[in-house]
This record gives C-alpha cells, structure tokens and sequence, in this order.
C-alpha cells in the first residue's frame, strides 16, 4: 500500500470512530487496521488510542488528522479541478474569416459563447 492510502485509510477511520465502521466502506478490519498501524510505524507516534470501548485520537493523532484531511481535501480539489479541464472546453479562440464569412458567422456567435 501506498502512503496515500494508509493516510485515507486513516482519515476515515478517525471519522468513522471505529475500525470496522471504516471498514464497511473500504476493505476488511483487518486490512483497514494493519493500515493505520504501518502509518503509525512509519511516522513513529501512536495515532490512535485503542481499547475495548473504542478508539480516540492521540493528541499526535489530532494534529496529524486535522493536517492530512485538509490537504487530502485539497488534493481531491485539484484532481476534480484538472479532470474538468477534459469535460469542458476553455481557452481562447482565435477565428479568421473573410468578411463575406464574417457576415455568415457573427450572428451564430451568441448561440456558441452561451454554449
């Protein structure tokens, strides 16, 4: 796994608040909790506070979530942003006509800019 998806993975399990509620939207507990604990290896701080009742943010884990969600989100927007530019035409359009085609082609012109 990539350490994108082991910072997805736990994103959504601090939002979810527990192991297998985030596991119901991604894979197994196990493959969901082996995740959070190679990033925790990884950065070398425990991210989560686990017991029997549940889980909670360590403060690390806090600090840690607020940072990698809100750039998650950004990484998200760019995507969405770039993916758009394939969707929709934009840019500058440069035309030259005779002006006996002008005459043809300006009033098509209203139509095309609302398109």
């Amino acid at each position: 796994m990539d350490e994108l998806t082991r910072i997805r993975t736990f994103i959504n399990v601090a939002k979810a608040g527990s192991f297998s509620a985030a596991a119901s939207h991604l894979s197994s507990i196990s493959s969901v909790a082996r995740q959070v604990t190679a990033l925790e290896k990884e950065l070398g701080v425990q991210l989560l506070n686990r017991s029997t009742r549940g889980l909670s943010l360590t403060e690390a884990g806090r600090l840690y979530f607020d940072r990698v969600s809100a750039l998650a989100q950004e990484f998200d927007n760019a995507r969405s942003e770039v993916r758009s530019l394939r969707e929709e035409v934009k840019g500058l359009l440069r035309v030259s006509l005779r002006v006996t085609a002008g005459a043809l082609v300006v009033p098509a012109l209203p139509g095309f800019l609302a398109k």
